[in-house]
């Protein structure tokens, strides 16, 4: 009993031994696991930093431009839009599977207008051919010259010429007889542009 009492004994001391130097080799990794985390952590603060400086950046140079009349805001807005939208194509693989058949319907050409322009807008109704022309109805030839020009003036209100252009479509749309909650905004874009001119 004695012998087999000094063997348990030896047995359980040398678990105990086992279990220090597991506890010790636990608190050691615990510990680079630690130092690992607060170097991340600085990084990321440094990353943080770093953006802030980078947004602070970007906000003088945007105002700067703005300011010299070099682009509106809305233009930097647009080309950072483009920028993201090219980085997101690029990292998914992303393909457009839209063709000209699916623009063929009235309110979808309305809305190409208003980035198309006028110009570019005929000439894709012509590529349309009969489903072009069908789309091309007096009605939504006018609609699209309103919202067309109302984007204009909305760009940039101190040109006489986009003003004139938005009275003028606003004319039209009347005879038309086009919606009455459409002209109205378009009336409120005309009046701001007044004012600025």
């Amino acid at each position: 009993p004695d012998e087999e009492l000094a063997h348990r004994v030896g047995d359980l001391e040398a678990s105990a031994r086992r279990m220090e130097a597991v506890a010790s080799q636990a608190k050691a990794q615990s510990a680079a696991a630690l130092s690992r985390i607060a170097l991340f952590e600085g990084k990321l603060r440094g990353d943080l930093t770093f953006q802030e400086e980078l947004r602070e950046k970007f906000e003088v140079l945007q105002t700067t431009l703005e300011q010299a009349k070099v682009l509106s805001r809305q233009q930097i807005d647009a080309a950072q839009h483009r920028v993201f939208f090219e980085a997101i194509k690029r990292e998914s693989n992303w393909r457009p599977s839209a063709t000209l058949k699916d623009l063929s319907s009235e309110a979808v050409m309305e809305r190409v207008a208003l980035f198309a322009g006028m110009a570019d807008m005929a000439q894709l109704q012509l590529a349309f051919g009969r489903s072009g022309l069908r789309s091309s109805t007096r009605r939504s030839r006018v609609r699209t010259t309103l919202l067309w020009a109302c984007a204009r003036v909305e760009e940039d209100p101190s040109q006489p010429a986009n003003v004139a252009m938005l009275d003028s479509a606003i004319k039209q749309a009347l005879s038309a007889e086009l919606e009455l909650p459409l002209i109205e905004k378009s009336w409120s874009v005309l009046r701001r542009g007044r004012a600025f001119a």
